[in-house]
């Protein structure tokens, strides 16, 4: 994948060129942030995010139904509102360092049959909590 396809502004993916001819995403290492809507109803199967990744705007991958997996790695600390909203992913794994998933995050995730959140126990009931 060609990097010149990215427009990042300070660490902020803020658009993809040609999105609608893409099957696979690999976030480039010098992003921070994916700004909403970014990838929002796109036809992308495979997604690879960086690490050093540290925010999943809302709505960035908005009704992404082809994705197959999400793997959000170790460096994401936020996950914006409905960041996930009706994606395909069978298999969601949430990184140890997320420290908010905002309502809605993974809504309609129907496929998803199996989903692992890294972090430790505890912090796994306090979002099992706040949600309650």
């Amino acid at each position: 994948m060609d990097e010149k396809q990215f427009y990042i502004e300070d660490g902020t993916l803020l658009r993809v060129n040609n999105l609608e001819k893409l099957t696979e995403v690999i976030i480039p290492s010098n992003v921070k942030v994916i700004a909403p809507r970014v990838f929002a109803n796109s036809k992308i199967h495979t997604l690879i995010l960086n690490e050093g990744l540290e925010v999943i705007s809302d709505e960035a991958f908005y009704r992404c139904g082809n994705l197959v997996e999400v793997v959000i790695p170790d460096t994401v600390k936020y996950i914006g509102n409905e960041a996930f909203y009706n994606c395909g992913a069978k298999n969601i794994v949430i990184g140890k360092s997320v420290t908010r998933i905002e309502e809605g995050a993974f809504c309609k995730c129907f496929e998803a049959k199996k989903i692992i959140f890294r972090g430790t126990e505890e912090d796994e009931k306090l979002f099992i909590k706040k949600k309650a």
